[in-house]
């Protein structure tokens, strides 16, 4: 076991580091993928589709992503539409079903699993944890607002 580990420790160093330039190119390369994933929550592009929308096969797409990203497509997606679920719940009063549907999930049983799943509790659940952070944020931003300039 020691011989093989030391032979792969020496592929692995004969091999040339990643320039940042080249790091650089496939961040831009993946850009358009990256736009569509964050910013339409709601909509669900294969990954096909991701990497023909970059110019580049789908294995090629998945590779560079999991090296410029350090996540596959779907953890990533993934991670995207629970922080945007967070925000939401912590932000307004809409019921679990319409954050659901603008996260992307059209059935909120679906969403309420993965979420628990994801977060160790329901989303209603963390939106409730939230409360005190967000009633003494609020309080104190109200006690300590800054007073008006004065306009000359």
């Amino acid at each position: 076991r020691l011989a093989a580990s030391a032979l792969v420790f020496e592929a692995l160093a004969r091999l040339p580091d990643l320039p940042a330039d080249a790091l650089a190119a496939d961040r831009q390369r993946l850009a358009g993928a990256v736009y569509q994933l964050a910013y339409h929550l709601d909509l669900h592009p294969s990954i096909s589709e991701l990497a023909a929308h970059s110019g580049l096969a789908t294995s090629q797409f998945q590779q560079i992503f999991r090296r410029v990203y350090g996540t596959s497509v779907h953890h990533y997606r993934l991670s995207l539409r629970i922080a945007e679920a967070k925000r939401l719940l912590q932000i307004g009063d809409l019921q679990v079903q319409e954050i659901a549907a603008r996260c992307g999930y059209p059935n909120p049983y679906n969403f309420t699993r993965l979420f628990t799943r994801r977060c160790a509790m329901s989303p209603t659940q963390w939106r409730e944890s939230q409360a005190p952070k967000i009633r003494d944020a609020v309080g104190k931003n109200i006690t300590h607002a800054p007073s008006r300039p004065e306009i000359p």
